[in-house]
């Protein structure tokens, strides 16, 4: 459950438990505000643009376009990971043996460790019955 605990952000890689993984980069705390002010902020003028012109001209329509267009504009700016939403990002440190969850993820690993060979002794024995 918790194999990716220890994970360290060194150089171009993350790795964790001796395993190198593919560097995983998140958008950070910064650019989740960001998005979420530019989300509010265009969603919530072109709606209300959107049912102002609607109203006026009495065209659902129109009304109907501009608002999906302002949400549109938002998921494209917002929904992938750009670079410019990771400017800041957060920096992870390693988890010392004293620390408590690194002696918890040892016992999960340890009880991970006699459940696979629990599991591969049923497996023979059910090989060894019914195959």
């Amino acid at each position: 459950m918790h194999r990716f605990s220890r994970v360290l952000v060194s150089g171009g890689g993350v790795r964790g438990g001796g395993v190198a993984l593919k560097a995983l980069k998140m958008v950070d705390f910064e650019g989740q505000k960001f998005v979420e002010t530019f989300t509010v902020s265009v969603v919530s003028s072109t709606s209300l643009v959107g049912f102002t012109l609607g109203y006026l001209l009495q065209d659902y329509n129109l009304m109907r376009n501009l608002i999906f267009a302002g949400i549109l504009a938002s998921m494209v700016v917002t929904l992938p990971s750009w670079p410019f939403l990771k400017r800041h990002p957060i920096e992870w440190r390693e988890i010392d043996d004293e620390h408590p969850s690194a002696k918890e993820e040892e016992e999960e690993e340890d009880e991970e460790a006699k459940k696979d060979k629990k599991e591969n002794v049923l497996k023979r024995v059910i090989r060894r019955f019914f195959v």
